[in-house]
């Protein structure tokens, strides 16, 4: 198993490849790298989706046991992962509850 260490590092040597020129090749390569690009991106939703469950988890057993009121902890909750996410808190609520 991957440490979180490992599996930040590993996704920012992926993210800065998604910066590089599209490479010379045929059109069957790049078609290639589109059907790989979108295996690429469904992957990395579904851990986007596993690894905000884990956080939500973790983040509340940490406030319940720091006897934080419930009501309250969702709020901080949603608030993190939407400004993970780069998006509102409003967007990490919708993103945290199923």
């Amino acid at each position: 198993m991957e440490t979180a260490a490992e599996v930040i590092a590993t996704v920012r040597k992926f993210a800065d490849l998604m910066h590089a020129e599209v490479p010379a090749g045929s059109a069957y390569d790049k078609i290639e790298i589109l059907q790989e690009l979108e295996r690429a991106k469904r992957a990395a939703a579904g851990f986007q989706a596993r690894t905000t469950h884990a956080f939500v988890q973790a983040r509340q057993a940490q406030d319940t046991a720091a006897g934080i009121p419930a009501s309250l902890q969702c709020k901080g909750i949603e608030a993190e992962v939407g400004f993970a996410r780069g998006e509102s808190a409003y967007l990490g609520s919708a993103l945290t509850h199923t």
